[in-house]
């Protein structure tokens, strides 16, 4: 039978190599629970955005003609939707990712939209503040904007959690607000989940086996509580 020694010196081992994920992982776990997501996205300073209704017999320009304006000689995908202000046809053409906007209404082709519009947008829905410090277009993936809609126009803001509105350079639509909340966050995400790099990755051998030690870890813990806890014989009376 394993002795009560060698399961104590078996789970200090292990407590020392995994003490510190374990602690991160504890550290992590309260502070996912300490802001409510709306307040960690940045969704809880976003007002609605406006939508100008259509009335029921208002012509608007026919798909064919948006796409001729468009100067596309191929359409892979298309919509009708309330894009930078207004109904615009939305048109992808093959292997694109950044739409051309026609505006369904005059059937004009839409410019690309500029620092002055995104940062327009921005601040008509930013209720934190209205106060523009830097607006700058994000042409790759960093950091704090990954797995977005590119290019994208980056607007920061002078707000108490120094806050970025990100603006979709094609449809002009609001895709992520980052903040020294989302920050912290996206920290100890990181340390949760163990993916140091990408920070999305949850199965990996390295967090597996970091869990697979915090098992042992508790189950060796328990074990050294019922050795401790239960009861001894009583040794026998001296003759």
């Amino acid at each position: 039978m394993i002795g009560h020694q060698n399961v104590r010196t078996f789970h200090r081992w292990v407590s020392v190599v995994i003490g510190l994920q374990l602690l991160a992982w504890t550290v992590s776990g309260l502070l996912f629970t300490w802001h409510p997501i709306e307040v960690v996205r940045g969704e809880a300073f976003l007002s609605d955005p406006a939508l100008e209704q259509l009335a029921a017999d208002e012509p608007l320009v026919a798909f064919d003609a948006a796409w001729r304006a468009s100067g596309l000689q191929a359409i892979a995908r298309a919509r009708l939707s309330h894009e930078r202000g207004r109904w615009s046809w939305v048109l992808f053409a093959p292997g694109a990712e950044t739409p051309v906007l026609v505006d369904a209404r005059s059937g004009e082709l839409l410019p690309a939209l500029d620092a002055a519009e995104a940062s327009a947008i921005a601040t008509s829905r930013f209720t934190a503040s209205q106060l523009v410090t830097h607006v700058r277009r994000v042409s790759t993936a960093d950091g704090e904007y990954r797995g977005k809609p590119l290019p994208a126009w980056c607007v920061t803001f002078d707000d108490e959690r120094n806050s970025n509105v990100y603006v979709d350079a094609g449809t002009g639509a609001i895709t992520s607000v980052r903040n020294d909340t989302w920050r912290r966050f996206d920290f100890f995400w990181m340390l949760h989940i163990m993916d140091y790099s990408e920070r999305k990755d949850f199965h990996h051998p390295l967090l597996t086996s970091a869990a697979a030690l915090g098992v042992t870890t508790a189950l060796t813990g328990l074990w050294l509580a019922i050795l401790v806890l239960r009861p001894r014989r009583a040794s026998p009376p001296a003759a």
